[in-house]
């Protein structure tokens, strides 16, 4: 692009990508996702990695973009807004529709040879704001005279590209087998370790050393299915495992009866969310503990369910297996406190994007680029609109547990 008869400035994006607040958000999005996402994982994570990709993300391919169709002669700018478009498309397509999140899933997990999740949240949609700071301080760079291209640049661009690809997702753990010895739980946790809990299920910590032999020997061997048993005291009680349910039989296995099932509307949005999750129940013990009857079953990556006695069914974590904080509502008034808090934290962030907005009519850029700004800015509001529309029909749904 020309301005006030200076050549267009050939490497406007890579010399962007040198510049403090884009090498900043390289650096957020490869500590959050190779470290607090591991080990500290939580809404804030997630929204921190979709901030903070959107922001570079289409600098850094409108700089690779450039460097491929070089011989092209296209224009810098053309190239730029191209590559904004293919983030606002793209990212709005993974977000809302599982199909999309899953073959993105699965490109990047064959390209990068581990699994590699990419979560379905129409709330993240919010992150596209990022998008206004980001073409104005390419506009910047982009207007600026030629500087010659850096060795720093390119390193910048190499490092850009590995925190986009190789991002390290949550820790996928799973939970399929249990077993009891002296009047101690073990849970097999997959990619971690055995933990065992002494309180009957309620709290769980990893096995250091002195792990059982009859607990090892169990858990080379999945459980089979389905797992099926009568309490030793009362051998009219019976439970049994089943597909997304735990059937209940109180006359000795003649007629069952469903003790507890997976919400319609939880499963769908697991499903939707993510190909990695896995709903058992896989297997199921039970012993007594403090003259209660205790049963635990086995959840995979939705940790155990445990009941003691009449008590209802409770979703416990074990080892980052467990289900996600949005989830654990156990009833209406739970799920509309849940909802409501979403509703919070997007009004703030909506905030926000009048405040770029704002800033943006008060910088006054030329008629070209003012006119691309409102356009990611209309983008913006309308993902804004979609994604408070979709949290009766998303979270909502889920957050209903009937245990």
């Amino acid at each position: 692009m020309k301005s006030n008869g200076l050549r267009e400035n050939q490497s406007a994006d890579l010399n962007t990508l040198t510049h403090p607040l884009v090498l900043f958000s390289i650096s957020v999005l490869l500590i959050n996702d190779h470290f607090l996402k591991i080990y500290s994982s939580s809404w804030l994570t997630g929204k921190l990695s979709d901030f903070a990709g959107v922001f570079f993300f289409p600098i850094l391919l409108s700089a690779i973009l450039n460097i491929i169709c070089k011989s092209l002669n296209l224009k810098q700018s053309h190239i730029a807004m191209t590559a904004f478009g293919f983030t606002v498309f793209w990212f709005s397509l993974i977000k809302t529709i599982p199909f999309f999140s899953h073959l993105t899933e699965n490109l990047l997990s064959k390209l990068l040879s581990y699994p590699s999740q990419v979560i379905c949240d129409p709330t993240d949609l919010i992150a596209l704001i990022m998008l206004l700071p980001a073409w104005r301080l390419r506009t910047i760079s982009e207007k600026q005279p030629n500087v010659k291209k850096s060795k720093l640049s390119y390193l910048a661009l190499g490092i850009a590209a590995i925190a986009t690809l190789a991002t390290g997702g949550p820790l996928i753990t799973s939970v399929q087998n249990l077993d009891v010895y002296e009047n101690t739980i073990y849970a097999d946790v997959s990619n971690i370790g055995i933990f065992y809990s002494s309180d009957g299920g309620k709290t769980w910590a990893e096995v250091k050393s002195n792990i059982p032999t009859q607990v090892t020997n169990n858990f080379r061997k999945s459980p089979e299915l389905p797992v099926s048993f009568c309490l030793p005291n009362n051998l009219d009680i019976c439970y049994q495992t089943g597909q997304d349910a735990i059937f209940q039989s109180l006359d000795g296995g003649k007629t069952w009866n469903t003790t507890w099932s997976v919400p319609s509307g939880r499963k769908i949005f697991l499903e939707h969310s993510s190909s990695y999750i896995e709903l058992g129940p896989y297997d199921l013990i039970h012993l007594e503990h403090d003259s209660k009857q205790v049963l635990v079953a086995a959840m995979g990556t939705e940790g155990v369910l445990v009941k003691t006695d009449d008590s209802s069914w409770e979703s416990i974590e074990v080892g980052y297996a467990g289900p996600m904080s949005s989830f654990e509502s156990k009833n209406i008034a739970d799920a509309m406190h849940t909802v409501s808090t979403e509703f919070i934290w997007i009004s703030v962030m909506s905030i926000v994007l009048l405040f770029f907005n704002v800033l943006v009519n008060v910088i006054k850029p030329d008629n070209k680029e003012f006119a691309w700004l409102k356009i990611v800015g209309a983008i913006s509001v309308i993902s804004f609109i979609l994604t408070v529309f979709s949290l009766p029909f998303s979270h909502f749904q889920a957050t209903i547990h009937s245990f």
